[in-house]
């Protein structure tokens, strides 16, 4: 509750005429100094906290507090100022029953020199007996179904008890039943019922009867389960989310395979979120290929908990499970990316490309020699055009679209368009472009200082993998795309004999790209 006091009219008048200057600043041998308040005093009731005087002057002043009775209970903003101005009187509310608070708000001039002061009373009266509980709704508090201690807010002014009308699950907690403001505890118990439950819980006055205060408290029976939200970014980075349980503490992840095996369980704490693709049983991985995902609620009762409806995804692709009739979907930069990351739990499955890549000249190589490609990989018939490679001295061993092929392995139908690939050695700078060419592209040869490179590469043939009967066959296999796979040395096709100390040499790639066809014919080019 709020109070106002308002200025008059004669006062107004009295510092209009008052005024001897533009600034109107008080000056003792001219003005006669006044400090303008309509009432002599203010009289709030027993629940009012705060209240505004409106004053104006012609002097500037300063105000405090002088108290009649024992304590301090009044506080005023601002405590000093000049003319038309606003005091705010801020309290408590007064919880005694018999006695009122009275207190006296003293302005004087700011020269602490005594030469002005004007007193104004500010009493607070008692109230009748009562009982409030803050922040109650009319159709009283709901709770959880899991055990739960609720703060409540209460205020009185007398001595108070209370009861519930089922003390076997609700009850009231509080370590003071005196008057004032207190805060209590509601404590339900876990509702096992598995149906809803209410109670009556009540405030009563001990001094005063019919003085009461009352509500109904509502327990739920069910344990919400979580509502789960599973997505995939342009990255392909998987993102879980879902909305918070009352009574829940913790949440956890729960990863099964399609069969239902269990792959882990990853716990959340009390987040409602997760990146998926963080969690080591992915990034590291410890698992490739479809998976189920819940969220698992748990309550501070271990017979209290839910869980989410499932969702599937593809842990590492778009979708597929890695065999030949469902391979994984490659539909995107971050799934291409991830063929590296799952290769090692992957070996001997399929893959599919369903969007045409364009590969950057800092685009990090699918595999590498220390751990080849191992898996069966369709090109689809997609084509990479205009891809310049210029690659770091430090993997001049593994350019190219796949860094290593392993044994067994397949790379077929991709192919490339205007592509160029671009060597620096150490004493001149060469570049090899070869004309349009399907499936592959050979590591380049690059000759010693005063000779030209050899016009036509040459690898030798792979046979084909063999493969039962029954099963289909995949699309024709020549060489892994634009790749420099893993190959001891001693495989190198004959090309011009290399002095072993030039420097050209040191740069030529130590590992050579397998096919079973292959004729990728090179011109020599100058630098770009």
């Amino acid at each position: 509750m709020k109070k106002t006091v308002i200025l008059s009219s004669m006062l107004a008048a009295l510092l209009i005429a008052g005024a001897c200057s533009d600034t109107d600043i008080y000056s003792s041998e001219t003005t006669r100094p006044a400090v303008g308040i309509d009432d002599e005093s203010l009289t709030l009731d027993g629940k009012t906290e705060s209240a505004r005087i409106s004053i104006a002057s012609n002097i500037w002043w300063k105000a405090h507090v002088e108290y009649d009775g024992g304590g301090e209970w009044l506080a005023i903003s601002p405590a000093e100022g000049f003319g038309d101005i606003e005091i705010t009187v801020a309290t408590e509310r007064n919880y005694d029953l018999s006695t009122p608070k009275t207190a006296r708000l003293v302005i004087v001039s700011d020269d602490g020199k005594g030469s002005f002061r004007k007193e104004f009373t500010v009493t607070q009266q008692t109230s009748e007996p009562y009982i409030e509980i803050d922040g109650l709704q009319s159709e009283g508090l709901a709770v959880g179904v899991t055990r739960s201690e609720t703060p409540l807010t209460l205020y009185t002014n007398d001595a108070w008890e209370a009861s519930t009308s089922d003390d076997s699950w609700c009850s009231v907690v509080s370590s003071d039943n005196g008057s004032g403001k207190k805060t209590v505890q509601l404590v339900c118990a876990s509702n096992s019922t598995k149906r809803e439950r209410s109670a009556e819980v009540t405030f009563r006055s001990k001094n005063t009867p019919g003085v009461v205060c009352s509500f109904r408290v509502n327990q739920s029976g069910i344990f919400a389960a979580p509502a789960l939200t599973l997505a995939k970014d342009e990255s392909g980075a998987i993102r879980l989310a879902w909305d918070a349980v009352m009574g829940a503490v913790k949440y956890m992840v729960v990863l099964t395979d399609n069969d239902g095996a269990p792959i882990a369980e990853i716990d959340n704490g009390a987040e409602t979120a997760c990146d998926l693709s963080a969690q080591e049983v992915f990034a590291k991985p410890e698992y490739v290929g479809l998976f189920n995902v819940s969220i698992r609620a748990l309550s501070d009762d271990p017979e209290v908990f839910s869980n989410s409806e499932a969702q599937s995804a593809n842990s590492h692709f778009a979708s597929g499970a890695g065999t030949q009739g469902d391979p994984f979907i490659i539909d995107r930069d971050g799934y291409l990316r991830n063929i590296s990351t799952a290769n090692a739990k992957a070996a001997g499955r399929y893959y599919k490309l369903t969007y045409t890549p364009a590969p950057g000249a800092d685009f990090e190589p699918i595999c590498s020699p220390a751990a080849p490609f191992a898996g069966i990989f369709d090109g689809n018939g997609k084509t990479i055009e205009g891809w310049e490679i210029r690659p770091l001295a430090d993997k001049r061993n593994y350019f190219g679209f796949f860094g290593a092929v392993a044994e067994g392995a397949e790379v077929a139908s991709l192919n490339f368009s205007r592509c160029s690939l671009y060597i620096s050695p150490t004493t001149a700078v060469r570049s090899i472009k070869p004309t349009t060419a399907s499936h592959g592209w050979p590591a380049p040869t690059t000759a010693p200082s005063g000779t030209s490179p050899s016009p036509t590469a040459r690898l030798p043939a792979r046979p084909a993998p063999r493969r039962s009967t029954s099963e289909a066959s995949p699309p024709t296999t020549t060489a892994p795309c634009f790749a420099a796979p893993h190959r001891a040395p001693s495989r190198r096709p004959p090309t011009a004999t290399r002095p072993t100390n030039s420097p050209a040499a040191e740069s030529r790639p130590t590992t050579m790209p397998r096919a079973s066809s292959i004729n990728a014919s090179t011109t020599p080019r100058s630098p770009p």
